[in-house]
This record gives structure tokens, C-alpha cells and sequence, in this order.
């Protein structure tokens, strides 16, 4: 399984928020013209067990940050 970087909403936080403290708490990187593009539900089954999952996309850009020279 493959995911996109990105993670839970604590509660009392926006989902804007969640992603943007995701992205600096996994690579160390700040977001900018971040777009809230739309909403999926997804019903799935993962090693036997049935899954409910609600996904709010969005799309945005990366300040410039030297990816490569991170651990």
C-alpha cells in the first residue's frame, strides 16, 4: 500500500492545519497556495477487516526546500 504524505486530523483541527503541520513534521517542508480540491469516502477491506475512511483532498505547492539533503 502506497499513501501520499498527509495523516490524521486531531480534533479542534482544521484540515488545512493537519496538512500543513503533516508536511513539516514528515520532510520538514512548507506549504503555499494550498487548494482544497474535494472529498472522497472510501469502503475497503485491509487484511480481513472492513475500513471507513473520509479523504479531503488537496492541492499545493512546496516552499522551496533542498529535499535531497535530508536524511
Amino acid at each position: 500500500m502506497c499513501r501520499p504524505l498527509g495523516g490524521e486530523t486531531a480534533f479542534g483541527e482544521r484540515a488545512e492545519e493537519a496538512l500543513r503541520r503533516d508536511f513539516r513534521e514528515e520532510i520538514n517542508a512548507e506549504l503555499k497556495n494550498v487548494c482544497y480540491l474535494r472529498t472522497m469516502e472510501n469502503l475497503f477491506a485491509y487484511r480481513g477487516e472492513p475500513g471507513h475512511e473520509i479523504v479531503l483532498l488537496f492541492e499545493a505547492e512546496m516552499e522551496p526546500i533542498a529535499l535531497h539533503e535530508q536524511d
